[in-house]
């Protein structure tokens, strides 16, 4: 059988190759220089699809992680230096594990008894009973008078110089603004504007019909043109 191997590199699937033959179908999957043949081997397939080697952990040319496994492989033992790395990694020798959110309390914590001075702490704190608000003020509070620093200190603080107060929206009309009065160009235009009725309004009075008129008579042909139109 005259054939082609073509093997390429893939960034996803890794290795893969196309089997260019000019028979129809393929009897087996080539040995790529692989020593450990799979069960698949002997699955047909087209010319002219590609074999794709979905499992790229695999060796060329095999899609399956399933093979045979030889007696020797499985009579083989592991040498001290593969047992030795096949422990798995100690933890470090000051490492703690987490603390269970629940504690376990001690015998000798529950059958622990405060002293006296925690029971005279743990006392809530005592208070003299709330008298009412009305009191008596003495003659001498009554009697007193402040003295001049007193009256001194209790008048309000003043503006600093060159304060400009606020304007109020209320000032003073002036005595000239009173008494003036408008120009007469003021008072034309401060005249609403008039409007003219319309006086061109037909009057149903205005002529009369004739007699001649009134007992005039169509034609034959303006009384058909008259009819309406007749729908079916």
């Amino acid at each position: 059988m005259d054939s082609k191997i073509i093997v390429t590199s893939h960034p996803r699937y890794g290795y893969y190759y196309d089997i260019k033959t000019s028979d129809q179908t393929v009897p087996f999957i080539p040995n790529l220089g692989v020593s450990r043949r799979s069960v698949f081997d002997e699955v047909k397939t087209p010319a002219y699809k590609k074999q794709h080697n979905v499992f790229r952990d695999y060796t060329i040319g095999r899609s399956s992680p399933v093979w045979k496994v030889s007696p020797a492989a499985r009579r083989a033992a592991a040498n001290s230096r593969l047992e030795q790395l096949s422990q798995p990694k100690k933890f470090h020798s000051e490492y703690e594990p987490c603390r269970p959110v629940q504690t376990t309390v001690s015998s000798a914590a529950q059958k622990a008894a405060a002293s006296p001075r925690t029971e005279d702490l743990s006392q809530p704190k005592k208070r003299s009973p709330i008298e009412g608000r009305e009191w008596t003020i003495k003659q001498s509070a009554l009697l007193s008078r402040a003295s001049a620093r007193v009256h001194e200190l209790s008048h309000a603080k003043g503006v600093p110089i060159g304060f400009t107060p606020d304007k109020i929206e209320v000032w003073q009309v002036s005595k000239a603004a009173l008494k003036a009065r408008p120009s007469k160009r003021i008072d034309d235009l401060a005249l609403p504007i008039k409007r003219e009725i319309a006086t061109n309004l037909p009057n149903p009075d205005a002529f009369e019909v004739s007699k001649a008129a009134q007992k005039a008579k169509c034609s034959d042909r303006l009384a058909e043109l008259a009819q309406p139109i007749i729908r079916g």
